[in-house]
């Protein structure tokens, strides 16, 4: 499988512009894009977010294979083209980024592996822009979050106002 194009990710949390990890993975230039998913946010005891999203959202579970992450992302067709008609919106930032340099380490920091347990999964799931456009990107989520579930659907730090 090809590689050519770029993979868009989903951040909500600590990975977003402004935030404690974006410039050591991202660089403090990366373009974002804003956009929403469907889920629910919760701030977790060890001060970092979660994302549960609704199983019938989850278009592929990740692998260990960034090249054919890429290249799933890419060949998803989306039956949905208009923005989310129910249910909760999550704010946060779609990144494009090379799958095989960044995916590896984003994994590591996220606690995902793919060959085992893992805190987090990576999934792929709709997002859609402020212009309404729809297209697949990849997120972590969790399951089942035990922390505080966060109404209005954006995240920031503990003591820290959003940037």
């Amino acid at each position: 499988m090809d590689s050519g194009a770029p993979l868009a990710l989903f951040v909500y949390g600590t990975l977003k512009k402004g935030f404690p990890a974006h410039e050591r993975f991202f660089g403090k230039d990366a373009e974002s894009e804003r956009a929403v998913v469907r889920g629910s946010l919760f701030d977790l005891p060890a001060g970092y977010p979660a994302l549960a999203v609704p199983d019938a959202d989850i278009l592929a579970i990740g692998t260990a294979d960034a090249r054919c992450d890429a290249a799933r992302q890419r060949e998803t067709l989306l039956a949905c083209r208009t923005h989310p008609a129910s249910g909760e919106t999550i704010s946060g930032e779609i990144f494009r980024l090379d799958p095989e340099r960044l995916l590896p380490a984003l994994d590591v920091f996220e606690g995902f592996d793919p060959n085992g347990e893992s805190l987090y999964r990576r999934v792929l799931i709709p997002a859609w822009t402020r212009s309404g456009k729809v297209f697949a990107a990849w997120a972590y989520v969790m399951g089942s979050p035990s922390g505080e579930r966060l109404p209005g659907g954006a995240w920031t730090p503990r003591g820290e106002p959003s940037p």
